[in-house]
């Protein structure tokens, strides 16, 4: 594999390294040497001089200051090779597995299948196929605690290394979660009862938000509110009557904004799924001036839809670039997830070597950190998600067919043996394609939402050739280019947790 890249927009040349994860700007007398030396490693000095006054224009002193340069380069690892036998080869074991339940983030329970609303999009409508039958269940007291017990023994365990202040996530998920308030109840109070260190989540449609307000303002929870902008914009957010849901949603949230402004401010947010209506302008202009929010968007999911009703999907269906494409700058940098942020965001992360997901890594090389092929989580590494017919899984987002194990009202049956050899034989599939990949070592694709399955064989939909690689480099060098005010935002908004 090529891991050197030189590349140039309307600004610059550049020369960036994937094995050190570096970029520097170069002349392009920089990648002439680099020509001439990558086919014979042992030519000499003189013969390299030779070739570039024989077939360049530059002077000698351009020659001497660029060959210097270049060696200088060389000698610090710029031009070696990625080592990918390593991570295409790594294994997970029993062990990996326990530490990552030690030191587990996320808990998330799938409290009911039921809901209140009948959304067009919904992951458990119509569209898809690749969820458990919906049959109006309620996750179990004794399933959620049962779960809660079983992370906790973990947690508490000799294998955790997070700091002292490390606190679980749990986070509650539906259908509509507050239609089974009882098991959150339950959740909290043992919470309570065994001073476990947690924040709570969720995601609700707020249909009776004011209802159970109290219970969520008391524990500090964290709302991620679904509301896809004023109206006309929430036409596939219906009851089962077909009467759209907004007037009742806006009155729950001006309640809470009245009687609760601190919570509102502080513990609620918006998630808008972009579909056929939204207009990004408009939608911005509403959730400001209603609310002093901007919502972040999300695409209806496009994993799993049934191919019967792809053509009915597509008329629903709008992308990310579609809503923000025709955006003037200034309208996209408002938008805390417009494309070009976020993939500003991704590729500064990804593509340097001065960004840390952890305070841990500073002072170390994160580089060198081993790493599994491809962007899937490992198990349990950042939730461990119980579905509400008790099946334990790495997140929610995935087919269920993928489950790990199962949890009833007496037991826990999740063999951690198993969980490593099923993810394993999951990653030999895709092996000889993540070798092959120039997005190896910051690949953020998941490979149980980004297969193409063909029989017994299964590909990336995000495989990514030299050449396409060199066009995401130029395009986000052109955009931090253009923006340079894009960049020194990322920075100052960087979070360390």
């Amino acid at each position: 594999m090529n891991d050197t890249f030189f590349f140039n927009t309307d600004q610059n040349n550049y020369l960036y390294s994937l094995n050190k994860r570096q970029v520097i700007i170069v002349t392009p007398l920089i990648e002439k040497i680099f020509d001439i030396v990558k086919d014979d490693r042992k030519i000499s000095l003189i013969e390299v001089k030779s070739k570039l006054n024989k077939e360049t224009n530059f002077s000698d002193e351009e020659i001497e200051y660029s060959l210097s340069k270049f060696f200088l380069l060389r000698n610090n690892g710029f031009f070696e090779e990625l080592e990918t036998y390593n991570i295409v080869n790594k294994r997970l074991s029993l062990s990996d597995i326990e530490y990552s339940l030690a030191n587990l983030k996320s808990i998330c329970f799938e409290v009911t299948d039921r809901c209140n609303l009948n959304c067009t999009y919904c992951a458990y409508s119509d569209f898809y196929k690749d969820y458990d039958e919906r049959t109006g269940k309620l996750l179990s007291e004794a399933v959620a605690l049962n779960a809660l017990k079983y992370v906790l023994k973990y947690l508490k365990s000799g294998k955790n290394s997070s700091s002292e202040d490390h606190s679980l996530n749990i986070a509650f998920y539906g259908g509509e979660p507050t239609l089974n308030v009882e098991v959150i109840r339950a959740v909290i109070n043992y919470v309570a009862d065994n001073d476990i260190k947690v924040h709570y989540t969720m995601t609700t449609n707020s249909v009776l938000l004011k209802k159970y307000i109290k219970l969520f303002v008391e524990n500090n929870f964290n709302l991620l509110i679904s509301l896809d902008g004023e109206e006309k914009n929430n036409v596939y957010r219906n009851f089962f009557n077909g009467k759209n849901s907004f007037n009742k949603i806006y009155k729950n949230l001006i309640y809470v904004k009245r009687n609760y402004p601190e919570f509102f401010n502080n513990n609620i947010s918006f998630n808008c799924v972009l579909n056929g209506t939204s207009n990004i302008i408009e939608i911005n202009r509403f959730f400001k001036k209603e609310f002093g929010k901007l919502p972040q968007y999300s695409e209806i999911s496009r994993v799993g839809v049934d191919k019967n009703k792809i053509e009915e999907f597509n008329k629903v269906f709008k992308s990310k670039n579609d809503c923000f494409d025709n955006l003037a700058w200034n309208q996209k940098k408002e938008t805390l997830d417009a494309p070009e942020r976020i993939k500003s965001m991704k590729f500064l992360f990804n593509y340097s070597n001065n960004f840390y997901n952890e305070f841990i890594q500073i002072g170390n090389n994160h580089n060198k950190k081993k790493k599994l092929p491809t962007g899937t989580c490992l198990p349990f590494d950042r939730k461990f998600y119980v579905s509400v017919n008790g099946k334990i899984l790495p997140c929610q987002m995935i087919d269920q067919k993928y489950y790990y194990g199962k949890i009833n009202n007496e037991l826990v049956d999740l063999d951690l043996s198993h969980t490593a050899d099923v993810t394993n034989k999951m990653y030999d599939k895709l092996k000889d394609q993540c070798e092959k990949c120039y997005n190896l070592i910051t690949c953020g694709s998941c490979i149980y939402t980004n297969l193409i399955e063909n029989g017994d064989k299964i590909y990336c939909a995000n495989f990514t050739s030299h050449s396409s690689f060199i066009n995401d480099l130029t395009r986000n060098f052109s955009v931090l280019e253009s923006h340079p005010e894009l960049y020194d935002e990322i920075v100052s908004e960087a979070i360390l947790r």
